[in-house]
C-alpha cells in the first residue's frame, strides 16, 4: 500500500525497481515497526504512541542509500521536509508499552478512559476496589493505537483501573 512520485524524466519501471530494492532491505530488518515512503514534499506521520528518535534513510536517484540525521519525535508526530527525487524511509522505535488516560469529553455520569497501545494487540481493562483483587471489565483487540471506554460513575466506593496486555 502507498505510492511514490518522481520527476517526469524518471520512468515508472526505474521507480518500481528502486522501490522493490528498498522494500527488500526494509523487510530484512525485524526491528522495523512502521514505514512510510515519500518522494519529495512534506511527510507528516502521526497517531502513533511512541517517543524518541526516528531514523531517516534516503534512496537517491544515484541508487545509493544514505542514513540522514535522525529526527526527534514529539507527542506521536513526525514531520519532515523531503528532498526531491528521492525515496525516504522513516524507522520509528518499536513500542510495546501502553497507558491509560482519563478523557475530558465524557458524557454526563460517565468516566472516559482511553487505552493507548499498539494496533493489532489485545488489551484487557481491569477494575478493583482495593488494588489487590482485579476483575476484567472489557477485552479489546485494537484496530488503531487507542480505544476509549466509558464507565458509569456511581456514588459507590472508589474504583481503580488498569490495563493489561493479553498474552498470545
Amino acid at each position: 500500500n502507498g505510492n511514490a512520485r518522481a520527476g517526469e524524466d524518471v520512468s515508472f519501471q526505474t521507480m518500481r525497481q528502486k522501490m522493490d530494492q528498498y522494500v527488500a532491505i526494509i523487510k530484512s530488518d525485524p526491528g522495523v515497526d512502521v514505514v512510510s515512503g515519500n518522494v519529495g514534499g512534506r511527510a507528516n506521520i502521526a497517531n502513533f504512541n511512541t517517543a524518541g528518535t526516528a531514523q531517516r534513510w534516503q534512496l537517491t536517484s544515484a541508487n545509493t542509500i544514505n542514513h540522514l540525521t535522525n529526527l526527534p519525535l514529539a507527542n506521536g508526530v513526525l514531520s519532515d521536509l523531503l528532498p526531491a527525487q528521492s525515496i525516504m524511509l522513516f524507522v520509528l522505535p518499536a513500542t510495546n508499552t501502553f497507558n491509560l488516560q482519563i478523557g475530558n469529553n465524557s458524557p454526563p455520569g460517565q468516566l472516559s478512559i482511553r487505552l493507548n497501545g499498539q494496533a493489532g494487540q489485545t488489551y484487557i481493562l481491569q477494575a478493583s476496589t482495593d488494588l489487590a483483587h482485579w476483575s476484567a471489565i472489557d477485552t479489546n483487540l485494537l484496530s488503531s493505537n487507542s480505544f476509549e471506554f466509558f464507565m458509569p460513575m456511581t456514588n459507590a466506593t472508589q474504583m481503580f483501573y488498569r490495563g493489561q496486555l493479553s498474552s498470545p
